[in-house]
């Protein structure tokens, strides 16, 4: 009796030299020969399927100075390993795992493990954070390094706000007050304005109007807080407050025409200069008049005095 059995492209065959016990022992030590190149197979594509590795991550970032800057950095696999980040070319790492060894106190750790992601974050980068950073993972089979390339940019505009206008306006001639917001990324959403504490809002029936623009290319918001005619009541702080929280002010003196002080002349809004200049012209022109005509009067009552004498000669 003889069997024949082809494993792997190679034919066994069992002489029949003995009998069937010698056909069992042959079929015996073949199936065990099977059952351990399956446990090889199965073991070393574990082994394999188990070696760190790393997930796509953006490996090129771009923050504005003053952001929180996330560098990602996702492993499989990772198992008991820890994932290490430094700046290149420096040594020392920045982080070990979630253990911090720059003194810095900008770094830190954010582990997120249903992503397997051991980040590094950056609060309020600046310029000088700009650089490559090295994600690294140690094992026996070799170390796993992905870089990360940061870019900070300088902001072109930073936070502020001031207000113009006229500090003394005399009683009965419009107020006017301008207050700029800017802001860094983007314009204030909004100005508040304030008189004595208390709220301002647009009302005709109290001569107010407050009027905005913005400004995209500059990050300004300009709003424009008008009283048409100002009154004595109308003295006192006004404070404008932009949605960033930046707050300024200015105290405005509404003054009686016939009582200004001499000191305070000059000092009211272009309107009210312009108008006095008119004024004082007009007075200016009126003297002359005034001057020209009672001289000629005086020649003409003279000239007829002196026909009258030559008459009676």
């Amino acid at each position: 009796m003889c069997i024949s059995i082809r494993l792997f492209g190679v034919e066994l065959r069992t002489m029949d030299l003995i009998g069937h016990s010698v056909c069992f022992s042959y079929c015996r030590r073949i199936f065990y020969l099977c059952l351990t190149i399956f446990i090889a197979l199965v073991t070393g594509y574990e082994r394999v399927a188990k070696i760190p590795r790393f997930k796509f991550v953006e490996a090129n970032l771009t923050y504005v100075q003053g952001e929180m800057a996330v560098l990602k950095c996702a492993v499989e696999n990772l198992g008991t390993k820890s994932v290490a980040w430094r700046k290149l070319p420096y040594i020392t790492p920045i982080l070990v795992g979630e253990r911090r060894f720059a003194a810095d106190e900008r770094y830190s750790a954010n582990h997120v493990p249903y992503r397997d992601e051991w980040n590094l974050w950056i609060r309020n980068a600046q310029t000088s954070d700009t650089g490559i950073y090295e994600c690294q993972v140690s094992s026996k089979h070799r170390t796993l390094r992905q870089n990360i390339s940061l870019l900070i940019i300088e902001r072109r505009f930073k936070k502020a706000i001031n207000i113009t206008g006229a500090r003394y306006v005399e009683r009965g001639m419009p107020l006017l007050l301008v207050c700029n917001a800017t802001g860094e990324d983007f314009p204030p959403d909004e100005i508040q304005w304030f008189f004595d504490g208390e709220k301002l809002q647009s009302d005709s029936r109290k001569r107010l109007r407050i009027t905005d623009e913005v400004n995209l290319i500059t990050h300004t918001l300009k709003s424009t807080l008008e009283i048409m005619y100002a009154s004595m009541s109308d003295t006192g702080n006004y404070v404008c407050r932009s949605s960033a929280r930046l707050t300024t002010g200015v105290r405005v003196e509404v003054l009686n025409a016939g009582n200004i002080p001499p000191r305070k002349r000059g000092t009211f809004n272009q309107t009210t200069r312009v108008e006095n200049t008119v004024q004082q012209g007009v007075h200016d022109v009126a003297v002359i008049l005034r001057s020209t005509t009672g001289t000629i009067l005086c020649l003409i009552v003279l000239q007829y005095i002196i026909k009258s004498w030559q008459l009676r000669l």
